[in-house]
């Protein structure tokens, strides 16, 4: 009588010529593969924000949240409660080209809380450099104008 052995091995360990073989054969497929091409990124910072429009004439606070757009991507920061200098400190990643410098970076802060004031508090669209920067930069008012408030990027 025959008697049937079964051996159980671990991924790696070499236990019969025929298991070898296997282990060998998947190593030569996993060569094979090409490698995985990845498209660039690119990092933007939305450090914090300052001397935003207050809600009122008496001067209380706003509730601001940060929305960068890029492409077709929107993201969208946490709502700091009853301030007008939020400190968001966010960073969002998106993909680029090599021909992304007529790539626009649009920033624009928003009173979450717009029944008590105004919604919009200010917006800037900045060209992607492609290098790093570290720069405060005005905010736009809804009419083009130059509003009250800055924002500091990275």
């Amino acid at each position: 009588t025959s008697t049937m052995m079964r051996t159980v091995s671990k991924p790696g360990m070499m236990t019969r010529a025929g298991s070898v073989r296997l282990i060998k054969a998947a190593k030569q497929k996993q060569k094979e593969r090409p490698p995985k091409k990845w498209p660039p990124l690119a990092l933007i910072s939305v450090v914090q924000c300052r001397d935003l429009m207050p809600r009122d004439a008496y001067g209380n606070p706003v509730d601001p949240f940060v929305t960068v757009r890029v492409k077709d991507k929107t993201y969208t920061s946490a709502t700091q409660r009853r301030t007008c200098d939020p400190y968001i400190a966010e960073t969002y990643t998106f993909e680029t080209s090599v021909s992304s410098s007529n790539l626009l970076i649009e920033i624009s802060v928003k009173d979450a809380n717009p029944l008590q004031g105004k919604g919009f508090l200010g917006s800037v669209s900045l060209p992607f450099y492609g290098t790093a920067i570290d720069k405060w930069v005005y905010f736009n008012g809804e009419d083009g104008q130059e509003g009250q408030g800055r924002v500091q990027i990275r």
